[in-house]
């Protein structure tokens, strides 16, 4: 799998994954749910380092680590 999201990005989406999936939740209607989808999804990118949209657009913020001599 090719990683594109960096670490400071992954730990964004997370955080505002959570926060939409609850404040989703707590809504509750239509758009409650469909923030709470949203909230899920950027979830998922940020769990796997990897989003689709930045495939799309051929967008990284991914640094990968240095090899140790």
């Amino acid at each position: 799998m090719t990683y594109n999201v960096g670490h400071v990005d992954r730990l964004i989406r997370m955080m505002l994954g959570v926060a939409l999936l609850l404040s989703g939740l707590t809504s509750g209607g239509f758009w409650g749910w469909t923030t709470a989808l949203v909230g899920v999804i950027i979830v998922i990118t940020g769990m796997a380092g990897n989003c689709f949209i930045y495939s799309m657009f051929d967008i990284s913020t991914y640094c990968p680590p240095r090899k140790r001599s």
